[in-house]
């Protein structure tokens, strides 16, 4: 099952990439409230997304962790899990764009696809996660770049956060 979601989230990507006119690689690190607000506190995120132009095919690795979202338990093809709340903790890498909106460096929109595990691996099964990623081009940290992580599949399915950095930067490397 795995294959075949992996390989209709591969198909999107490619349709999408078809129209696309290019692709750069984007990082970024910081933090943002977290999906349960900022009383529950901080969702950190490190990634370092590549996207080579000819193929639209795209690498790297994501972390993210969401201080104010636990998971109890879970259920899921054939494993069990109950016990002291966990944090949301996902390390994951990238293989597909989604969508690319490029005026130029200095606008740059991307989505990626990825498979994650959650940290740790023993609370549940990982699964695909989609990150929207958005530097507004100016420089150092920047309360006008955004982020998005939707959590497809696996113990944290359902899971979506977005907003701005309070603190970090997203950019496009030089």
């Amino acid at each position: 099952m795995k294959t075949l979601q992996r390989m209709k989230l591969l198909s999107l990507a490619t349709l999408c990439s078809v129209f696309l006119a290019g692709c750069f690689d984007i990082s970024g690190g910081g933090w943002m409230w977290s999906a349960n607000g900022p009383d529950a506190g901080k969702a950190t995120f490190g990634f370092d997304f590549y996207c080579e132009p000819d193929s639209y095919s795209a690498g790297g690795h994501m972390t993210y962790h969401d201080q104010g979202v636990t998971v109890d338990e879970y259920e899921g093809q054939g494993a069990t899990w109950r016990g002291k709340p966990k944090k949301l903790a996902i390390q994951g890498e990238v293989f597909a764009t989604l969508v690319t909106k490029c005026e130029s460096r200095a606008a740059y929109y991307a989505g990626y696809v990825g498979h994650y595990e959650p940290i740790p691996p023993s609370i549940g099964e990982g699964g695909y996660f989609e990150v929207t990623a958005d530097d507004s081009g100016d420089t150092g940290p920047d309360k006008d770049d955004y982020l998005q992580i939707t959590i497809l599949t696996g113990v944290f399915a359902g899971y979506t956060n977005s907003g701005s950095p309070g603190g970090g930067n997203i950019s496009l490397p030089d």
